[in-house]
Parts: C-alpha cells; structure tokens; sequence
C-alpha cells in the first residue's frame, strides 16, 4: 500500500472520538484533507483518473508528506485538515524564520491535524482602484448542475475580486468585491424567465389570506390613534371655541367641558375648578404642552405623532395619496412655530386645519382601501376607540349632572360631530332624550356608539375561528354584551333624569371594547407563531 493510501486507510478507520472520524452529516467530505486524496479515492472507487487536476495538496499526518511539507514551508500555505475551506490559512511567505519554526513544532506535535497546499498564481485583470486603472486579481467560482446521472457545467460562475496587486488568500472567499460572470453564447439563446409573458393576460387572483401580525398590530393602532386624534380635537375645539367667545351665555358650559377634559387626560383636575376668566389666563400659559407637545401621552399631539409612526410603518399598506396627506398633516401640526404659541386664537385655527387633515385622512381611507385584512384591522381600531371616547365623555357629563342643559347637549353634537343631523330632525328643539339617541342608540348614525358596535360585530364576523368550538368565541361574547346593554335602553331610560340606565350602558360599553381591543391583540396580533389565516374567504390588502 502507498503512502497515500495508508492515509486515506488512516483517515477512514480513525475512531469517532479523534481527529478524523467520520460523523453524521456531508461536512465532513468538504474538510481540506480529502483533496490530498483525491486522485487516489478517484481510482479507487472510480476506476479512472481525475478529470481535471486539483491544487497540490499534502497531508501532514503522512511521514513522507510531512518531511515535503518542511522542506518546502515558506512556498505553501498551511490550513486545518477538517475545517471549512477559508476558516483559517497560514501563508509560509508572510512568516519570519522564528514563526516557521514554531510552525514546524505546531505540525510535528499534531501532524494529522493540519494539510499544506501550494499556493496559487490566480489570474491578473484590470481594475479601477481610486482614480487610475491598476493591476488586481480575480477567482473563479464554477458550478455543476446534476441531471439524474449526468453534471453540466454551468455557463458562467462567481468571482471574488482584489485591488491589490499582491496575492489573494487561498480561500475563494477571499477579496473585497464580488461580480457574476456570463459566458456570452456564441448565437442567440431562447430567453428563460419566470416572469408570465407580457402579451398574455394574467391569471386573476385576490390577495392571500396570510396577514402578517406585525402589520395588522400597526394597522389596528393606527386606526385608534386616528380616532383618538380627532376626538380629542372635536373636543379641545369645542372648549377653545367657548373660552374665546366674547358671549357669556356660550360660556356657561366651560366648567362641564373642562371637567371633560380632565376625564380625558387633557389638562389637570385644578382647571375644572377655575371660572372661565382665569381659565384663559391658566390655559394660554400652558398652550404648547397641552395642545402641541408629543410628549403628553393623552394629549392631541402624541396622538399624531403615533399616526404619523405607525402611518410610516405601513405605508406600503396604504394608498399613495393616503400616506402623503398622513406624513403632510402630521407634520403640519407637529412642526412650527405653533408650540410657541400664546393665544387661543391661534390654537382654535390649528385645531381646525387638523380637522380639516384628518377628514381627509379618513376619507381617503374609506375610499382607497380594498376591505381585506389590512382595511379590516384599521377600521376594528378606529370603531374600538371612538366608542371608547364617547362613552367616557357622556359618562362624564352625566356623572357631572349638566348633561340636561341645553348648551352641554349642544356641545354634546359638536364633539360627535352631529350638529346638521340633529337640526334636519329637530330643528333647534334641543332635547336630552334626543341627543342620547343621536349619539348612543341610532344605528343609522356613524357616529353612534351603537352604529360602532355593530360594524365591529361585522368585522369579528369576518375574522377566523375554531371551527372546533361549538359555543362563541370571546370576542363575539363581548360585542354582544355590549350591544345588548345600549339596545335594551328604551325612550323612557334615554328621557329620565338620573340616566342611570344610560350611565350603565356605557360604562359596560367601554369596559368591554378594552376587553375587546386586548383579546384581538391576544388572539390575532402576536408577532410569534406559525403564521394564520386573517380571512377564510382571502381578500385585498
């Protein structure tokens, strides 16, 4: 037996526990040490000599290959035999006497671990390095395609690049840059493309029903910080509107709307207990912080500045012009020279610039949305908080015991934006029991607290669920208990003074859409998981 083959008998039958055992896996056969055997393996099992010649390779754990190795150190270069190809390379030239010899002492100690190769001339090609054409070196990468028992070498391969004129590393991962190569055909090739053909029409389809969660989260708290928005600027709006009138009969509500802003976070519980006077002076110190600072959690401004985020992280979701009039308006009102500002006035006409943006907003998107998941997921965040919102302002009214007063119920329209919907029906009759109706029990009414419930209901509808669960599922449980307490409310309950019924109903109302917003999130927001389907039937996003 030669010398090479005892190294190949060697390497085979060495136990599993040291250097070079066989273990589970293909790895092994891509450790450097098999290239010295190559041509050997080649006759052996193939009965034929290699096709192409690979590069001169030795093994250390050969006596007679070792003493080679020594003899000629500072012309090879050294590498672990059972590493990946590129992990670690000792070029002999770049030593000292003193490092070579400490490298002769490595190898002897444990020749088995280590192979030497010689080192290779690659090929020179031009190079524009800096400002000048200069001399650098390429490596070639070719692949074979295997075609049941036959190889095919394919036309073209990968090469890695060097500036510099000096030797590149062993490796073919050395160099600093990478091209694809084509080798041109000789005449023209039928094209190859996965692309459909651009003169034949395309298979009709709808989007997938696979939502990404990440997608819908945002989407879903786009729509409550959209609501919340514009909530909370009906509101300072109709306070602002109040605090600058010069009438006294259109002040006498103040009190009640600045305790309504208390209860929304707006501004501290002192100001409700200030008359409408000091109230200005009070208001217009704080102006910036309460109306245009993004570090206020409750108030207008970080409600915007959250629409513009989550708007940026689901722009591709979004219509073109959706987006623009988003980033436009969110911009508009947080950027400027409005955080300075010390007048009323001021902010009245910032207050209804924003309402005229988020109209548009909200037009744009019931316009330029497909209802597919993304749509969906938008709209269940928009219902969730804008009934959220309008329960806590009725509750407070109702618990600050104004509520039946006639400029309280006007204001009441102003916020929910009913004003010309209550005038058609009842001309400047202005009635509790008709207000509540218009804001709480009318379903026609967009802005009502149940027309919101039932289009949340639809959406649940819409959204997948066990089919294994014979019961409903919580999500469905909670819009019906709470579309049961505002439908048993009668015209008696909406007419009484004390409102209690009323006051029940929307407090269970808004418990239960935050109820409803954490079991959405449990169930169908979790960014972890295999993934599920939003839509049984698909749809558009």
């Amino acid at each position: 037996m030669t010398a090479p083959e005892i190294g190949v008998h060697r390497l085979l039958l060495s136990p599993p526990g040291g250097h070079g055992g066989l273990y589970h896996g293909c790895g092994l056969l891509e450790s450097p040490v098999f290239m010295a055997f190559l041509p050997t393996l080649c006759r052996r099992f193939l009965n034929e000599d290699l096709k192409a010649p690979s590069i001169a390779t030795w093994w250390c754990g050969d006596d007679e290959a070792r003493q080679r190795v020594f003899d000629r150190l500072p012309e090879l270069v050294i590498k672990p035999a059972f590493q990946a190809s590129g992990s670690q390379e000792i070029i002999g030239a770049a030593l000292d006497a003193k490092q070579l010899d400490e490298l002769r002492k490595r190898i002897a100690k444990r020749p088995y671990d280590y192979i030497a190769q010689e080192r290779i001339a690659r090929s020179a090609a031009p190079v524009w390095r800096g400002q000048s054409m200069t001399c650098g070196h390429v490596a070639v990468r070719t692949f074979l395609v295997k075609d049941e028992d036959n190889f095919h070498m394919m036309p073209g391969g990968f090469v890695r690049t060097a500036t510099s004129s000096g030797p590149m590393e062993l490796s073919i991962t050395a160099g600093d840059g990478s091209k694809d190569l084509w080798v041109l055909a000789d005449g023209p090739v039928e094209p190859v493309s996965l692309l459909l053909p651009q003169d034949k029409p395309v298979e009709l389809k709808r989007s997938g029903a696979l939502f990404p969660s990440r997608a819908a989260d945002d989407l879903f708290w786009l729509g409550q910080y959209l609501e919340q928005a514009k909530f909370l600027m009906h509101l300072n709006r109709a306070v602002v509107d109040r605090l600058t009138s010069e009438s006294e009969k259109d002040q006498s509500e103040i009190p009640v709307l600045l305790q309504a802003l208390v209860d929304q976070g707006q501004i501290d519980a002192s100001f409700a207990q200030l008359d409408p006077a000091l109230a200005i002076i009070e208001l217009e110190e704080q102006l910036g912080s309460i109306f245009f600072d993004p570090q206020n959690r409750r108030g207008i401004a970080y409600a915007v500045s959250e629409m513009l985020r989550l708007g940026s992280a689901t722009r591709d979701l979004l219509s073109q012009d959706t987006w623009r009039k988003i980033h436009q308006s969110a911009h508009w009102y947080l950027s400027g020279p409005k955080r300075g500002v010390d007048d009323l006035g001021e902010v009245h006409n910032a207050l209804s610039q924003l309402q005229a943006n988020l109209a548009a907003v909200s037009g744009l998107i019931h316009d330029g949305m497909v209802r597919g998941p993304s749509w969906r997921f938008l709209d269940m965040g928009r219902r969730i908080e804008r009934c959220r919102s309008t329960c806590r302002f009725l509750s407070s009214l109702i618990q600050s015991k104004a509520i039946h007063e006639k400029p309280v119920l006007k204001a009441i329209l102003e916020v929910i934006d009913s004003r010309m919907t209550y005038r058609f029906r009842y001309l400047d009759n202005i009635q509790t029991n008709a207000v509540l109706d218009l804001a709480i029990t009318d379903e026609t009414n967009p802005h009502a607290v149940d027309f919101q419930l039932i289009t949340l209901e639809q959406h649940i509808d819409a959204l997948p669920t066990d089919v294994v669960q014979p019961l409903r599922i919580e999500e469905k449980r909670l819009l019906m208990s709470a579309i049961h307490s505002v439908r048993m409310l009668t015209p008696e309950s909406l007419a009484d003074q004390s409102l209690k019924e009323v006051s029940a109903a929307l407090k269970n109302a808004h418990a239960k859409m935050k109820e409803l917003s954490d079991t959405i999130t449990r169930n169908y927001l979790v960014h972890a998981g295999p993934p599920r389907q939003i839509t049984s039937a698909g749809g558009n996003s």
